[in-house]
């Protein structure tokens, strides 16, 4: 998946939409990976890729969650203080 571009990847069109209604309620990566699943079940391996691409792209963002204890995955147009602080 190296020279794949990401935008022609089905799993970022999932991903993209989950962490747009999840706004107010980041998922995690194991939660991405579940609705990708119900969605497309030939993506699962790929998701964990995808969102670094994302990452690097600037579309996603990675960020700590006390209450979640983990990672949790924002759109990089949402700011930090919108994210509840559970």
């Amino acid at each position: 998946m190296k020279n794949v571009n990401v935008d022609q990847l089905p799993s970022r069109k999932y991903i993209l939409e989950l962490l747009e209604v999840r706004k107010n309620d980041p998922p995690t990566t194991a939660e991405i990976i579940q609705h990708v699943v119900q969605q497309d079940a030939s993506c699962k391996d790929k998701v964990p890729i995808v969102l670094r691409k994302l990452e690097k792209a600037g579309h996603v963002k990675k960020q700590i969650s006390p209450s979640k204890k983990g990672f949790v995955w924002v759109l990089a147009s949402t700011s930090p203080a919108q994210i509840p602080k559970k």
